[in-house]
């Protein structure tokens, strides 16, 4: 898969934890996604995070239903090796934590994540 989609992918995902579980997306949040898409990216030029994550948001936006997500799961199953599905997970895990308050919502959709790929 080419950079950009798979980071699309990744984004959307990480809105979906972020954003999903109350409804809000904090600054811990949004700094903890950009950190991690960053980190998928070493040496890129940070606008292609921005405009990743700018388009990954009106995706978000326009709404993700459950056949949507599971195709999102899918492509990045299929896109992604065992050890980068472990840091994706390890990647949520951290996010649910980033505003130190992981909600209940953010743990089964983390293991929604783990059970698609397993």
């Amino acid at each position: 898969m080419p950079l950009a989609p798979l980071l699309h992918d990744l984004a959307l995902l990480a809105l979906t934890l972020a954003h999903g579980a109350d409804g809000s997306l904090d600054r811990a949040e949004l700094a903890a996604i950009w950190a991690q898409l960053v980190a998928w990216v070493p040496g890129e030029n940070p606008a292609l995070v921005e405009n990743v994550l700018r388009e990954a948001t009106l995706s978000y936006a326009n709404g993700l239903n459950d056949a949507q997500f599971d195709a999102l799961l899918g492509r990045l199953r299929d896109a992604l090796n065992e050890p980068e599905r472990a840091r994706v997970l390890a990647d949520l895990r951290a996010l649910a934590a980033a505003d130190a308050d992981v909600h209940p919502s953010e743990v089964a959709l983390v293991e929604r994540v783990e059970a698609a790929w397993a």
